[in-house]
């Protein structure tokens, strides 16, 4: 062993740092350049070829070179037979619709499941039932909340920024999709909250900055995340202090509610207006997905070689609509990731989907991991509810990690941070 010998960083630790790197600090930059040419108008929503495009589809090569660097056989042949299927049906019904277009938007959504799949087994198989190895994703998972919050603030503190609604200060900052963002904000306050040894000034102020940042979403979403994480830190402030935190309370109710409710208000105007206004209330919840579910089934043809598109879907361009229609343009988002995977590549997907978060909810279960049950599930139902996980490339992202957890991590608890 040489002199200097311990400075070498050792190939396999180099490796995972980069990796979460690119993932957690220089994706969210590259969405944000995406985001401001869309702002100026230089650039649409959907446009093939974007940044953020590029920057996964790079990223989604380098991870399968990774999975490959360490010998990870069993995961390398997941990716390759699923990357396999999902492009043959793309190239499959591309043989029939004839629009490049299409093929190529299909490819887009199918490397957003693809970058996703790839990131959760070489997280999974590095992290292999380690403590320590655990600990440091979750600590990744709050950096990557973090970071995002900063852009979201920094770009409406600017006025340079994308609003979520025509009226209120909702904002998603420079990121094209907003709905996604509260997944990675509220998974990471939840898990800040969670394993803080001690809530100092620091620390507290970190989970405002994260809380503040969830709110200013002003999404439907947000709002269970942003109280989720409030009910976790009172109880939290309860178990250690319960008298000052009875205090705490009653001083804010006195005083602070009114206000507190006040700034809510204006943050969450668009959901209050639509909630006076709208009769049915499963409606308001739903955002319309349940109608558009039923357009999509009342539009689907399965009559002779449609009928497979039941097991194999009719790719992520059409979809539920006839590609023979010659459509020039993307059909609507159902807004579902389950009914998004079923009509655009099949039951199989489907069933491949809503197995492995139940195997991961029973191995969760066994280690009575019920931190990461609530984070996993609340991403979960989000997805099968409100979409934009699988096919949200900011959110896919924390998902993909909390199921390396969940599967292959173990059970931490704030002692060991």
């Amino acid at each position: 062993m040489t002199a200097n010998s311990h400075l070498v960083i050792p190939k396999k630790i180099a490796m995972i740092s980069l990796f979460f790197f690119l993932v957690i600090y220089f994706l969210p930059l590259i969405d944000n350049l995406t985001g401001a040419l869309f702002k100026l108008k230089i650039m649409p929503e959907g446009f093939i070829g974007s940044p953020s495009q590029i920057a996964r589809f790079s990223l989604f090569i380098f991870v399968i070179w990774l999975v490959n660097h360490t010998k990870q056989e069993k995961p390398l042949r997941m990716i390759l037979i699923t990357s396999c299927y999902l492009l043959l049906v793309e190239a499959t019904i591309a043989c029939f619709h004839l629009n490049l277009k299409a093929f190529l938007s299909g490819v887009v959504f199918s490397t957003k499941i693809l970058f996703a799949l790839s990131c959760y087994y070489y997280t999974a198989h590095w992290l292999n039932s380690d403590k320590e190895k655990t600990v440091y994703v979750i600590k990744q998972i709050i950096n990557y909340g973090t970071f995002v919050a900063i852009l979201v603030l920094i770009a409406y503190l600017s006025g340079f920024h994308i609003a979520n609604y025509k009226v209120g200060f909702a904002t998603r900052g420079l990121f094209i999709s907003g709905n996604g963002l509260g997944i990675v904000l509220g998974i990471s306050t939840i898990f800040l909250v969670h394993f803080s040894k001690k809530i100092t000034l620091i620390t507290l102020a970190h989970i405002l900055l994260l809380l503040l940042t969830t709110a200013l979403l002003g999404t439907k979403a947000s709002i269970i995340f942003l109280f989720t994480a409030l009910i976790l830190l009172l109880i939290k402030f309860f178990k250690r202090a319960p008298i000052s935190t009875l205090v705490l309370i009653t001083v804010i109710s006195l005083y602070l509610l009114i206000p507190l409710i006040e700034v809510l208000g204006a943050l969450f105007e668009n959901i209050i207006y639509k909630f006076n206004n709208i009769d049915d209330k499963l409606t308001l919840f739903a955002s319309s997905r349940d109608l558009f579910i039923k357009n999509a089934f009342a539009q689907i043809k399965l009559d002779d070689f449609n009928a497979l598109r039941i097991l194999f879907g009719g790719g992520a361009y059409y979809a539920y609509s006839d590609y023979n229609s010659g459509i020039t343009f993307l059909r609507k988002s159902l807004e579902n990731d389950l009914f998004e995977l079923f009509f655009s590549y099949g039951i199989v997907m489907v069933i491949a989907y809503i197995a492995s978060y139940i195997y991961a909810l029973k191995t969760l279960i066994k280690k009575a991991d019920f931190i990461i049950v609530l984070a996993l599930s609340l991403i979960f139902i989000h997805s099968i509810t409100m979409g934009h996980v699988l096919f949200n490339g900011t959110s896919a992202i924390t998902y993909a990690l909390c199921l390396a957890i969940a599967i292959k991590g173990v059970k931490v608890s704030s002692n060991d941070f």
